[in-house]
């Protein structure tokens, strides 16, 4: 391999890019990366671009912004058919934003290095929180920037749950709890009650951003300790302030009949919950730190 460089995903998840540049004509091969510290590998194959480099993505949850990301490479030569493997090379996302904040080209504005200060204070509170490698902080040279490592809970809006009623008037299941799962992707879990005369195999969670006019997306029914309920998978930093708009249906043929009240609610909302009735600290600096920068990343990206 003759050069990696690297590069950052934020508009989604937080994806840590491992760009390969492979010396003489390959075939594109695999890579295999891994956090620091954990014994299950992921592997992917390469995404080849027309300037030759070969890219990987790592996800990188919110906790796990300073622990370094291990990545290897195979590959065949073309001409000999030989395997090629590369040796393996570590970045975190925290090392990534610290070049950012270093640089002064003209790609590395206040916007993004704002942006990149508001994702590290946001992956230390979870450091905290999930108690991850707490002796290396994602935000712990922020000062150095000229950066606050605290964040104010006023940046959380005081947003209330709303609910919209099933104009068919056919109700059949009703919309309970909701909760926030950020150990790995950010995702938005709704929980619901169902009548008995409800076919289970059949249901399904509409959902969609309120007033984005998109098409609805339709999450399956999920089980758990005999509980309903559907899951917005991967709520990018930009939406987290966004409600959305849920309601509980029955498929029929192609079509999609509402059994439920329309639920409007956002990450937001779910933050809103913890600082208002939890009393867990570490929580609420985490939740606090998701919506800056969620709200830092809606700027950013003007959405």
């Amino acid at each position: 391999v003759q050069e990696v460089t690297q590069s950052l995903n934020l508009n989604g998840d937080i994806g840590l890019n491992f760009y390969i540049t492979p010396e003489g004509e390959y075939s594109i091969g695999s890579g295999r990366m891994w956090i620091d510290g954990k014994a299950e590998r992921h592997h992917q194959k390469g995404d080849k671009h027309t300037d030759g480099r070969v890219k990987f993505t790592a996800h990188t949850a919110a906790a796990e912004m300073s622990t370094d990301v291990y990545y290897e490479y195979d590959g065949v030569r073309i001409a000999t058919k030989e395997d090629v493997l590369s040796c393996d090379y570590n970045y975190s996302v925290q090392d990534y934003a610290e070049v950012v904040f270093g640089s002064n080209s003209a790609a590395a504005t206040t916007e993004l290095k704002n942006l990149l200060a508001s994702m590290l204070n946001y992956g230390a509170f979870a450091q905290n929180y999930f108690d991850v490698n707490t002796s290396a902080l994602a935000n712990q040279n922020l000062g150095n920037w000229g950066y606050s490592t605290k964040v104010d809970s006023s940046i959380v809006d005081d947003v209330e749950v709303r609910f919209e009623a099933n104009a068919n008037g056919d109700n059949h299941a009703t919309f309970t709890t909701n909760s926030l799962i950020l150990e790995s992707y950010t995702k938005l879990r709704f929980f619901y009650t169902l009548d008995a005369s409800v076919d289970t195999s059949k249901v399904y969670m509409a959902y969609r951003i309120e007033g984005s006019g998109d098409a609805f997306a339709y999450a399956p029914l999920e089980t758990r300790s005999g509980k309903y309920y559907g899951t917005i998978e991967d709520v990018a930093a930009a939406h987290l302030s966004d409600n959305y708009e849920v309601f509980v249906c029955e498929k029929d043929g192609d079509n999609y009949k509402q059994i439920s009240d329309t639920k409007l609610y956002s990450a937001e909302c779910y933050a809103n919950t913890v600082l208002q009735k939890s009393n867990d600290e570490e929580l609420k600096q985490a939740v606090i730190g998701m919506i800056a920068y969620g709200k830092m990343a809606k700027e950013y990206f003007g959405k």
